[in-house]
């Protein structure tokens, strides 16, 4: 089913009265069936079930004019469904053939040289490590550990922020009222 609205219309959604499907347009006299907010599958139901050659509606639009659509609801599983998965798994487990034990290298009983304490060493055989403190003036000449933006890159955040570049600071969506007329296959 095509989603294209031919004839819009400039009513305000808010003036509309509220009537079951819709909202209730004064000046086409029809009902508004409002499919912005639901799937593809949800509105060709909603709209295969009215009856004539045209129907109003109310659509989300990207910026191309192409309907936008709520993604369709996730399948559940029926919780039975959901326990026979873990029955398999549990059942398949346990039927899984036997497979030959890996070989496992055999512990050497050379253990190597006897460990000393260092307090038994002798102190020019103890390695020293040399440090020293840092001077603060030091400290300051590093770099810091979040560099700042350089003022080409704040420049084009700025650019971007306000919708330069092709970068639209509007939303990509609207919403669009009006006549869709029905192509009907097979009736």
């Amino acid at each position: 089913m095509k989603f294209e609205i031919t004839e819009p219309c400039d009513e305000p959604w808010e003036l509309m009265h509220e009537r079951p499907g819709g909202r209730y347009c004064d000046r086409c006299e029809k009902v508004v069936i409002d499919l912005a907010g639901l799937s593809r599958a949800q509105a060709e139901r909603r709209v295969s079930a009215v009856r004539g050659a045209d129907v109003c509606v109310q659509l989300r639009v990207d910026r191309l004019g192409e309907a936008v659509f709520a993604p369709p609801p996730a399948a559940r599983a029926p919780h039975w469904a959901r326990g026979l998965v873990l029955v398999a798994a549990l059942t398949a487990g346990g039927c899984a053939a036997e497979t030959e034990a890996t070989p496992q290298a055999e512990i050497a009983s050379d253990l190597g040289p006897p460990m000393i304490p260092s307090a038994t060493l002798e102190p020019s055989a103890v390695p020293v490590a040399e440090s020293r403190a840092v001077p603060a003036a030091e400290l300051n000449d590093r770099p810091s550990p979040t560099p700042e933006p350089t003022a080409e890159q704040r420049a084009l955040t700025a650019r971007k922020s306000a919708g330069v570049l092709g970068v639209p600071s509007t939303p990509p969506y609207s919403r669009v009222r009006g006549r869709m007329p029905l192509h009907r296959s097979g009736r």
